[in-house]
């Protein structure tokens, strides 16, 4: 998700400016770097690539997790002097940050504005993962012990970072809509704007989403070491494809589970989905575009308030229908239930929806034209990019 944003910022960035500059921190292999100049050089000419070389951060030494810093938490923070060098000599009109590496690289940068934009506060991943750890593990187990050393050893720093680098911009976006509130809350200079997350779009002017008669499939898509992820793959397996079973049948669906890391699953709940004779583990697919226009439905089961999913605004733009858990909504307030989307607050309430649009042709369509609707009106490059564009000239 992290990275199809990035892309299409910077699409954004060459479509509405003369010269951008994109300055890459981190040391990034050969290939990465000719796959992203294979692409953009096809759209765009008019940005040059400036390569910091930052190391990347370094396995944590025994002594660096009881004693914890903010250079640990930002990796990039202890090389803002070298950074600040760099930017002085490209002279540019303003500077666009996105996420907290990029804005603890530019703190000692003062000479033009900074338009800053985050996704999630960095400390809610720990707070939910301790949450499921609570959850699936005896709270005298090692495991759980550290998660809440953690806890209480680095979400204070956590904070105390977040309110020094967003109080550094001019502007502050964020793309979570209910994390604005909570930037709001350490924003003293300044308030934080919710950025619709841009997406390009997949389709040609005459394409549209097309549904075939073949047997019905639901994809579920997203790394299973994330958070959000896993919360959601749990629910789905464990109490929403027992009813997929008992009222469609198992003869007349799929459920694709697309992303990386399934073979360190939980064992139980892996042997739950190897075991299935209609869940089909894809693993790791990219791009993942036939999916996305092969599917039926996007199932999205994730429960907890943590930022966004781009593949739910993924989905909206190829016009394939969502059934997501009300938590979504959240973070992305376009979402109305039984117009562009399905959403409930309880498991049973996600399978009754999958097979509301598994009997329904009509309501199928219904969402799919709307979700592209919601796309094209919200989160396309243009309309992202415009909103953008008048933000950044407002301030110069």
């Amino acid at each position: 998700g992290g990275a199809v944003t990035a892309y299409n910022i910077l699409s954004i960035l060459c479509e509405k400016f003369d010269l951008v500059y994109f300055v890459i921190l981190y040391q990034e292999s050969d290939k990465n770097i000719s796959d992203f100049k294979n692409k953009f050089s096809l759209k765009y000419s008019n940005y040059k690539l400036i390569f910091c070389d930052l190391p990347h951060s370094t396995d944590e030494k025994v002594s660096q997790f009881f004693f914890f810093s903010k250079n640990k938490i930002f990796n990039s923070w202890k090389y803002s002097k070298k950074i600040e060098s760099i930017l002085k000599n490209l002279d540019v009109d303003f500077l666009f940050a996105y996420h907290w590496e990029a804005l603890a690289a530019i703190t000692k940068f003062k000479e033009c504005p900074k338009f800053l934009l985050v996704g999630d506060p960095i400390h809610l991943p720990i707070l939910f993962r301790g949450l499921f750890y609570s959850k699936n593990k005896s709270i005298f187990s090692i495991g759980y012990l550290i998660q809440k050393y953690i806890e209480l050893t680095r979400i204070p720093i956590m904070k105390k970072g977040m309110s020094e680098l967003l109080n550094q911009g001019t502007i502050t976006g964020a793309f979570a809509f209910h994390h604005t509130k909570d930037f709001n809350n350490i924003c003293s200079n300044h308030k934080c704007i919710y950025i619709n997350t841009p997406m390009s779009d997949p389709y040609k002017s005459t394409e549209k989403k097309k549904f075939t008669k073949n047997k019905f499939k639901v994809m579920h898509i997203g790394h299973l070491s994330g958070i959000a992820t896993l919360y959601g793959i749990n629910d789905l397996v464990r109490h929403i494809v027992p009813i997929l079973d008992l009222k469609i049948g198992k003869d007349n669906y799929e459920l694709h589970i697309v992303g990386g890391n399934f073979e360190n699953l939980e064992s139980n709940l892996k042997n739950l989905i190897l075991q299935h004779p209609n869940i089909i583990v894809r693993g790791k697919v990219s791009p993942a575009d036939k999916d996305f226009k092969n599917s039926d439905v996007l199932i999205v089961p994730t429960s907890i308030k943590l930022g966004i999913r781009v593949r739910i605004i993924t989905a909206l733009s190829y016009g394939l229908p969502v059934v997501a858990h009300i938590a979504n909504k959240s973070g992305i307030p376009e979402l109305e239930n039984d117009e562009n989307c399905l959403i409930s607050d309880n498991t049973l309430g996600l399978a009754n929806a999958i097979i509301k649009l598994y009997n329904d042709d009509l309501l199928l369509n219904k969402i799919s034209r709307n979700s592209r609707k919601t796309f094209e009106n919200n989160f396309s490059i243009n309309s992202v990019g415009k909103f953008i564009e008048n933000q950044i000239n407002k301030k110069l």
